[in-house]
Formats: C-alpha cells, structure tokens, sequence
C-alpha cells in the first residue's frame, strides 16, 4: 500500500500514459493494466491518478483490449477510482469511466462469478451516480440501462451456496485467498490482515483452511460484531444507483419508459433488507414528482408499497411512509383513487407503522390519515376501516407537536361529514387528543371540529350531554389563541339551544364560569357577541329561566349590551322584551331594565341603530309603563324624546306603543308627571291624537 502511494505521488501516472501512447504497447498492455488496477488500490492517491489523467488511460486500453483478463483489469481499476469524494466524480464520468463501464457491462456473462466482476461493476455505476450534475450525462451515456441489466434476481440464496462461490476450486474448502477474493460478492468490508486472523481463529482442525462448519462460525461472529454477510451485493449497489438516478426529475420519464419501475419490483422480490430500503427509496423518489404519481399507481407500486411495509423493517417503512405521504396528497380529490388506497388496506399497514414506535414514521402516518380524510365521500368508509384506532394510538404514542396537530386536522376533517352512528366514536378520540395535548393548533382544529358537530341537529344531543365536553369548550374560552376561543364559544352557544345542557352547565356551576368569561375573562368583541347569544339561549328555557337570573345570567346580559355591538344591544332589547310578557319577571327587570331600554332605545349612532331592536325596545317599555314605579323610570330615562322618534316613523305598532305608555305613566306620581310635561308629553299626545286608529 505505502509502495503504491509513493508511486503515484513521485507521478509514475505520466511514465505509464507515455508507455500506453507506444507502438509496442500489445506486448506490454496486459503488465501496464495490472500495475493501473494494482496502484488504484492506494485509496489515498486516487485522486492525484484521475488528475494525472489516468482515467482516459484505462478508458482507452478497456477500449482497445478484447481478452477476459484485460476487462476484468479495467474493471477493477475503474470501480476503484469511482470510490472517490463527490466533488471528483465528475472528473472521472468526463473522462470515459461511464462508457467504460457500460461497455463491461455487455460482456458480463464473460467473468467467473467468483471474480465479482459484476459487483464491481456495479459498485462503478452506483459511485458515479452520486454526483448529481453528471446524472443527465450518466441517462444519455445508458448507465441505467446498465444498472438495469445488473438488476437480475441471481443472487446467492444461502450460505451453502455463498460457500460454493467462494470456493472457487471446488474442493470443498476455503482458503484465505479464495475468501480474499470474495469478500466484495460477500458484502464483507474486511483487510488482508483481519481476513489471515479470521481464518486462524476459525480453523479448529488446523488444515490452513475453512471447511463449511467453521465458514458458518465466521459469518456468525461477522454478523455477532455488526458485519454480516450481504448475499445480494450487486443488487443493493443496482437499487443504490437507480435511487440515485431518480433523485433527478428530469431523468423520470425516461428511465420509467425503460421499465425502470418492473426492475425495482423484481428487485424487492428478493426479499433483502438492503436491497428493500433502496427499492424504496428509488420509488419515493419517482413519486416525489407530481407528474409521475398517477402512472406509478398504475404502474402497481402502491401495493408493491404495501408488501415492502408488511416486511417489518423500520428503515424500509419510513422511505414507504414519506413516500404514501406523496401520493396520498396527489390524491386528496381523487375519490376513486382513495377508495382504492383503502380496499387495499392502506390503513391495516399504517396500523403495522405506528407499532414501529419511531418518531418519524409517526409523522408520515399522521399525514397519511390527514390526507386521506380530504375526500369527504370515503368518511365512513375510513372510519369502518379503523382511522380512529390509529389516530388515537398517535395520540397516545406521539410526543412530537407537528404529528399531533395533523391527528387534530384528519379529525376536523372527519367532524365535517360524517354519519351520526359514527358522531360518538369521533368525539371520544377529539377528546382524548384534547386530553393529551397542549399544543394551540391542535387545540384549534379540535375548536373548529366541536363547532362542526355542534352546527349538526342530528350530532347536537351527543355533545349537549356530555359533561366533559363542556369542561373542554368553557376551558378553551377563558385562556385559548383568539381563533379557538372564537370557535369554542361558537359551539357552546349551539349546545346552549339545548335545555338538558343548558340544565348540566347550572348543575356543573358552569353557567357562571360562563358569566365570568364573558364579562371579565375576554376583550374580543366578537367573542362577547357570541357569548350575549349563549345568554340569551340560556334564558329561553322557561324552566330554567330563574335559576339563570339568580345565576348571573340577565346582570351579564345588560352588563354585556353596553358595549358599542349592535348585536349585544338587540340580544338585550329581545330578552327584556320576553321579560315585560311574563308578569312574574317585570318586576326583576324594573329597576336595571329600563333605563337599559331607555339607552339602548335613545342611541344616534349609525352604526349601531336597527329598527329590530328599536321595536322591540319600544314593546318591552310598553309592557312596562303601567307599573307604579315606570313613571320616575321613564320620566328620568328620557322617554318622551325616544316616542318622539318612534312617531317619526311611519308604523301604526309605533302609534300604539306611544299611546299605551303616555296612558299608563299618565297615571304615575305628580313629579313625575310634571317631569314628563316639561318634556313635552302634551304635544306628543294632541299629535297622537290626530291618529285614525280608533284606539289610539
């Protein structure tokens, strides 16, 4: 090794061009290639060769040599010189070592397998693949084809038949050259010196050589010690420079139209676990580019996918699972293609993924369900198939924020449409996430998913009844991000249409948890608007109407409808206005309702003016007037100027109301009264009078 190093770096590379460029070199070829494939084996003086020039050196004596022995020389040396940094690859592709090798590749069949010249054939393409601006070179130079014709099944299936190979003098033993020799074929990475040592070690009768037992000893210890043998190098180095190959999507079409996909097939039937985790990666790759997805599913790779995922092996399922991450998000609208994805079992396989218990694989699950669940047709049929088992086994295993936020968005999803016998199953892995998460846009999808349910009449009861939803959706309002606060109380204020939720939030103490937020917990205008409606909801049960007052439910009401929200303000004026209809709750409205009506009704703003709620202003202090204490109410509240405003607008209701309540405060206390002339009450009324309605 030293002696080869110091010749390449004394420049012997430039002695040997001179002597390959004389006349006489047919009498001298077969010495000159054996010393260049010898001093490729100085690992450290690669490089200075390929800049001396050394690799049109061998191109030239590969081309102009037709024995065995010469070929087997250049290909030796020239898969030596491809084991170089990145950055040089490009040298060696530009000075032949491609088309070298292609050419040795025709006349394979031409070497004895136990030279391995096949493998280090391969081992050449599959190096000159790695630098990724000579791929396109590499296409139009046929190093697929190559790779391809590499890409047989012929690989040793036993150790008895790995033992036979190495043997290559057939008697029945090895001996350290013989195992020398074989040691690439064999996948072992070993040194002349660790292979003398081996054989010493394992030689229990002393003969000098391995017989078939002590052979098994040493393929045990090697794979005991993190080096076991690989019965289908070449394969793996095939499936490694077609993976390569495809990592370029300008070479897709054309390797595919050259069959690449069947190569890969027949090459995962050998069932290695190297050769899988390449195949795999090849075919992510080839599915990474959108163009490709619909013929590789029709090429039959998905359920080459699904066979690679059965084999167990977590390297080959993780390229799998990025890989189903593409093509089920190129076929989140295509409902056949879905429908097809899941009568093959692609959720039994990402069942089989998630037991693997790797963070990553974790996340391509995740994603998988997401996508899958954009095609809303095919709900059902996913959740029958077992969505939410593996959803909620993410839930549970998955500590990983990005891997649980994609299970809350493949639920919200689901939320969307989906059939009632299934609304049950999916609020209970809602609520487990929930349970088990912190994260503010998990929480946000599961908002949004409460909010789709709750909008549903046939899915209302279900959440309506369930105590611990309305722990989760009052939790959500009082300390989540704005967007989930918005939908959280959304939903509430659905459940609130309820009766029986209604009652469970005042047995629970929830309703003035729910007062709190509203008034004290939340500065969102939007979300107070929301929160008046669930109050006005909560009133509209009439037997529960007086445990809500006693609660806090009207104080909040008229606490909320100050706020400049013509929304808040029209809730209060329809809830005091059903108050003044019920003799048993004027009274409690009296002395806060009022003046509330009289604000609300007296209001000059555009923005906030609405006729609805002027209307119903108007009735509620209508009901109203003919209580003893409404005249200093009214009177102090400016109610003569609010009819004034009623009257100029054309509405015989707004006649009636004025008429009705002028007559029952003219029978108030004389301060009052006198209160309500100076303002102008008897011109109201001589006006009033003008009517043609009768009663007025």
């Amino acid at each position: 090794e030293n002696a080869r190093l110091t010749m390449v770096e004394s420049g012997c590379c430039e002695s040997i061009l001179k002597l390959v460029s004389y006349p006489e070199i047919e009498s001298y070829r077969i010495d000159i290639i054996t010393a260049v494939a010898n001093l490729t084996n100085a690992v450290d003086g690669r490089e200075r060769m390929i800049k001396d020039g050394i690799v049109s050196c061998i191109f030239k004596l590969g081309n102009d040599g037709d024995t065995t022995e010469n070929k087997k020389l250049v290909a030796c040396a020239m898969a030596n010189l491809t084991g170089v940094s990145k950055d040089m690859i490009g040298h060696v592709v530009m000075n032949g070592a491609a088309k070298s090798l292609v050419s040795l590749c025709k006349v394979i069949g031409e070497f004895d397998d136990a030279d391995t010249i096949d493998i280090r054939v391969a081992a050449g393409l599959a190096n000159l693949t790695v630098h990724e601006q000579s791929i396109l070179k590499l296409i139009a130079s046929d190093v697929h084809t190559s790779l391809m014709i590499l890409a047989t099944d012929e690989g040793v299936a036993s150790l008895r038949e790995a033992f036979d190979m190495v043997d290559s003098d057939g008697t029945g033993n090895i001996d350290v050259t013989e195992l020398k020799q074989a040691t690439g074929a064999l996948g072992l990475n070993l040194t002349q010196s660790e292979i003398n040592r081996r054989v010493t070690i394992f030689d229990k009768d002393e003969s000098g050589h391995l017989d078939f037992p002590e052979f098994k000893l040493l393929i045990k210890y090697q794979a005991e010690h993190g080096g076991g043998v690989q019965l289908h190098t070449r394969q793996v180095l095939v499936a490694i420079g077609l993976c390569n190959l495809l990592s370029d999507f300008n070479t897709h079409d054309t390797l595919y139209n050259d069959g690449v996909v069947n190569v890969i097939r027949r090459l995962t039937e050998i069932n290695d676990k190297e050769v899988n985790i390449y195949c795999a990666k090849a075919l992510s790759n080839l599915v990474a580019n959108p163009k490709m997805r619909n013929k590789v599913v029709q090429a039959g790779v998905f359920e080459e996918w699904m066979e690679l995922i059965d084999g167990g092996d977590t390297e080959c399922c993780k390229v799998c699972g990025n890989a189903l991450v593409h093509m089920t998000a190129s076929a989140m609208y295509q409902t056949t293609t879905i429908t097809y994805m899941i009568d093959n079992n692609i959720l039994e396989r990402v069942h089989k993924m998630i037991e693997m218990k790797d963070k990553y694989i974790y996340f391509y699950c995740a994603t998988i369900l997401c996508n899958l669940v954009v095609d809303e047709s095919n709900h059902d049929r996913l959740i029958k198939n077992g969505i939410l088992d593996s959803i909620d086994k993410l839930t549970l295993k998955s500590v990983e924020a990005e891997t649980k936020i994609r299970c809350g968005a493949a639920l919200e999803r689901l939320s969307s449409s989906l059939s009632t016998e299934h609304a049950e199953r999916v609020v209970k892995s809602l609520s487990l996430l929930l349970n088990n998460t912190s994260d503010a846009s998990v929480t946000h999808y599961i908002s949004v998913a409460f909010f789709s349910l709750s909008s549903r009449p046939d899915c209302q009861p279900l959440l309506a009844r369930n105590e611990e939803i309305h722990k989760l959706l009052i939790s959500m309002m009082r300390g989540a991000p704005g967007e989930t606060q918005i939908h959280g109380a959304k939903a509430l204020c659905n459940l609130t249409c309820d009766e029986e939720c209604s009652r469970l939030l005042l047995k629970t103490g929830h309703v003035s948890d729910f007062v709190v937020i509203a008034i004290l917990r939340t500065n969102s205008p939007l979300i107070k608007e929301i929160c008046s409606q669930s109050l006005f909801n909560l009133l509209h049960h009439e037997s529960l109407r007086d445990q809500m007052v006693e609660t806090g439910v009207l104080w909040a009401i008229l606490k909320l409808s100050k706020l400049d929200s013509k929304q808040t303000q029209n809730i209060c004026a329809k809830v005091l206005f059903n108050f003044s209809c019920y003799d048993n709750m004027k009274q409690k409205i009296m002395e806060h309702g009022v003046p509330r009506l009289l604000s609300i009704a007296t209001i000059h703003d555009a923005e906030l003016e609405d006729p609805e709620t002027k209307q119903f202003c108007a009735g509620a202090l209508c009901n109203l007037a003919f209580r003893p204490e409404a005249g200093a109410l009214y009177a102090k509240g400016g109610a003569i100027g609010f009819m004034k405003e009623l009257m100029d607008v054309e509405d015989d209701d707004n006649e009636m109301y004025c008429a009705t309540i002028l007559y029952n405060l003219s029978h108030c206390d004389i301060d009052s009264r006198l209160t309500l002339i100076n303002e102008d009450a008897v011109p109201l009324l001589i006006n009033l009078m003008k009517s043609t309605k009768e009663r007025t």
